[in-house]
């Protein structure tokens, strides 16, 4: 009785003290979100300044975490901030470590990547061609351009050519072939490099990367290229890589010179078979790149290509063909020019479509069933220049042997319409073309005069009624006006003899 009256007790004192410990934590968490302490009045940046990791712990982290390819979105900003704080303390190996890893994680903090590249340029003399290989490739990979320190790093990459692994030769071609970085005496220099390595310790994965990055800069090199294509057709049975065979016949399609040549029959016939083998492990992108082959091959390909084909490969092409690649939401990917563009086509009363899908393109712009308008952004040119790159060539030129009329425009010209009304000039200016060519419906009499159709535009164009409205009913009533005129020119002389 008495040991029963002692364990209750006992009991009793310890619930006690859980209920008087639950109070005290309570209060004490109320007392910190009412008065915070002086550690939570500081920056976060500061609190985090504060531990001590050093920067190779940090960069060893984050290049754990991109092998793993785990997600990092719920501690991206404390990476980020903590790598702020201490990129003026780490050495490049580092810093191209890390910015692998933010390359891997998708992960584009613009102040954190322009605070690295200025650092690293600061010291580029003192990076290894390895480190300079792997910012480039990040810098690839994020499809994030700085001037200054691609200058800098392709000035002090030239000078360490000869150092140059298979890794590095990858890497600056899969920079300057994403970024469209197109600097014809650093892109030659590098293919000479790989030209000398590719019997002695070059893959065919790395001849490939190469072949397809160098193909999209339009530079006519056709030594280098029947070499490392010669190469590719001896060792077609190492490609084991789906992505990589129409890859290359993009590729071939984009060089596209109008000639041929037995090598260059020969490796479309092979890499045709490779994709065939391994077309079950293909994917979304590489289809599309099959479908934009099979419409150079049938359209501007030499016919030999396609006249000795064989029967599988034919199939192979109409499989592609036959995928739908259209997307649903197009409109969402269209960019804020071309929505633009749009919105001033609509104000002088031109009907048009936007993102009407043929095969794996996509017009920006279709006015009746001919005119196709690209509106062409910054990533239609190389970089720093007014040279538009090979694959928007090569869509133009299949548009053309589809039988559209392509007429472009071009970023440059619509940035120097700076005002509402010179641009809407220079949309009207296409109506010429369009009455010229009948594409206008019958209605729209070619008796308008382009003054009239701007002036209708540019007044009209806030109204309620159309513009085009208010075009279609100026063309009504000139064509009234022609059939009154021989009437009246008719009573007018038998009235003044009455």
């Amino acid at each position: 009785m008495i040991k029963a009256r002692v364990y209750e007790a006992v009991s009793n004192q310890r619930l006690r003290e859980r209920v008087e410990l639950s109070k005290a934590r309570r209060q004490a968490r109320k007392k910190r979100l009412k008065e915070p302490q002086e550690e939570d009045r500081l920056p976060a940046d500061a609190m985090l300044a504060k531990t001590d990791v050093s920067p190779n712990d940090l960069s060893a982290i984050l290049a754990a975490y991109a092998r793993s390819k785990m997600n990092i979105h719920g501690i991206s900003q404390y990476f980020s901030n903590r790598i702020y704080h201490m990129v003026e303390r780490t050495s490049t190996y580092n810093l191209g470590s890390i910015m692998v890893a933010l390359a891997k994680f998708e992960h584009k903090d613009k102040r954190l990547v322009d605070k690295i590249l200025k650092e690293v340029r600061a010291r580029v003399a003192q990076c290894s061609c390895s480190t300079l290989s792997v910012m480039a490739m990040s810098l690839g990979m994020m499809k994030v351009y700085n001037r200054s320190f691609m200058r800098a790093a392709t000035k002090q990459a030239t000078l360490q050519l000869a150092n140059f692994n298979e890794t590095d030769l990858t890497n600056w071609f899969l920079c300057i072939g994403s970024l469209n970085y197109r600097d014809e005496i650093f892109a030659r220099r590098l293919a000479q490099t790989a030209a000398h390595r590719l019997h002695a310790n070059l893959s065919v994965s790395g001849v490939t990367m190469c072949i397809v990055n160098y193909q999209k800069l339009r530079i006519h090199d056709p030594t280098w290229f029947d070499a490392a294509y010669r190469m590719v057709f001896e060792k077609q049975h190492q490609i084991t890589e789906p992505k990589l065979a129409p890859a290359l016949l993009y590729g071939i399609a984009i060089t596209d010179i109008g000639k041929s040549n037995p090598w260059q029959e020969a490796a479309v016939y092979a890499l045709l078979g490779v994709a065939n083998r391994l077309r079950k492990e293909m994917n979304f992108s590489s289809v599309i790149q099959l479908q934009i082959f099979d419409l150079w091959a049938r359209l501007l390909a030499p016919e030999a290509i396609m006249g000795k084909m064989e029967r599988e490969h034919q199939d192979l092409l109409a499989r592609a063909r036959a995928y739908n690649t259209a997307t649903e939401d197009v409109m969402g990917q269209t960019s804020q020019l071309h929505r633009q563009v749009s919105k001033f086509f609509t104000m002088v009363g031109l009907r048009h479509r936007n993102e009407v899908v043929v095969g794996p393109y996509s017009i920006d712009i279709l006015v009746g069933e001919s005119f196709a308008f690209e509106v062409d952004g910054p990533h239609h040119f190389y970089r720093d220049t007014s040279m538009r790159t090979a694959s928007s060539l090569l869509k133009h030129r299949i548009l053309e042997a589809l039988g559209f009329t392509v007429i472009r425009v071009p970023y440059q010209e619509w940035s120097q319409c700076g005002t509402r009304e010179k641009r809407l000039r220079y949309v009207g200016s296409f109506w010429k073309q369009l009455i010229d060519a009948k594409v206008v419906t019958e209605d729209a009499a070619k008796d308008v005069a382009l003054g009239d159709v701007l002036e209708v535009a540019i007044a009209d164009s806030q109204s309620v009624e159309s513009a085009h409205d208010v075009i279609q009913r100026l063309a009504r009533q000139l064509k009234e006006n022609d059939a009154r005129r021989p009437f009246a020119e008719e009573v007018l002389p038998s009235d003044a003899t009455g």
